[in-house]
């Protein structure tokens, strides 16, 4: 049934899977686990799509879809990395549906600059930021965001002490990974300006891989998850010097 309603739609959320079945996150989770191994479907963030879709086109899901995904746990994650904002941050949020949940709960300083190459983040933030930073570039219509020489011009020439960083997906052993190469760029550009860099991420991104690597664990300060996260890879980045931030309240 699964199976013939990727290959009717081309793309399955899990929480669409969640409401037609009538059963718990874990259960579609591990029914697309199956139909993966079986070389049917591939999972990809917040869903699935057919097996013989491209890697490029099938983790490029759209913002609209990926905002939707998991939104409890990305809505804690926001929270908590709010948090961890002081008066007088210059702070870089990089494009993505979990960046956006901070945006919507970031409180307001008077002295606090806010650099973003998301469009949705922006809109955001324009009632209720002092100094708001939109880069330029060209913009991407499946992710509202801005890549390309303009927007690594801009970034360059900017200090930020923290840096709210996205991912399409995580590895244990080969670190953060991304479905757009021009998206990669922006990201490597971003954490050279950033003195701290902080990963949100809810731990279902360790279920997929993208084709591009974009960064190391040792390049990350922080990571900002939910409870899910296996013990194994908490252990793992832990080891590498990542500060695992857990959120209780989801997952």
């Amino acid at each position: 049934m699964i199976e013939q309603m990727v290959r009717q739609n081309q793309l399955v959320k899990v929480t669409e899977l969640m409401r037609q079945f009538d059963v718990s996150d874990m259960t579609i989770r591990r029914d697309l686990s199956v139909l993966e191994r079986r070389g049917l479907i591939r999972k990809v963030y917040g869903g699935a799509v057919l097996a013989s879709t491209s890697t490029t086109v099938d983790q490029d899901v759209n913002l609209d879809v990926r905002a939707t995904a998991f939104i409890e746990c990305k809505q804690a994650i926001g929270r908590r990395a709010a948090g961890l904002i002081e008066t007088g941050d210059v702070i870089i949020l990089d494009a993505g549906s979990t960046t956006l949940q901070l945006a919507k709960v970031m409180p307001h300083h008077q002295d606090l600059v806010i650099v973003t190459n998301s469009l949705s983040i922006a809109y955001e933030l324009t009632e209720r930021s002092s100094s708001l930073l939109l880069t330029g570039g060209i913009v991407r219509a499946s992710t509202y965001s801005t890549v390309g020489p303009k927007t690594k011009e801009f970034l360059s020439d900017l200090w930020a002490s923290k840096l709210f960083l996205g991912a399409t997906s995580l590895s244990l052993s080969q670190g953060l990974m991304n479905s757009n190469l021009y998206e990669s760029e922006i990201k490597r550009v971003m954490m050279a300006a950033a003195d701290q860099v902080i990963v949100l991420a809810d731990s279902s991104k360790f279920e997929s891989k993208s084709y591009h690597v974009f960064a190391q664990w040792s390049e990350v300060d922080m990571l900002i998850t939910d409870r899910r996260l296996p013990e194994d890879i908490r252990r793992g980045l832990e080891e590498q010097g990542v500060d695992v931030q857990v959120c209780a309240e989801c997952g």
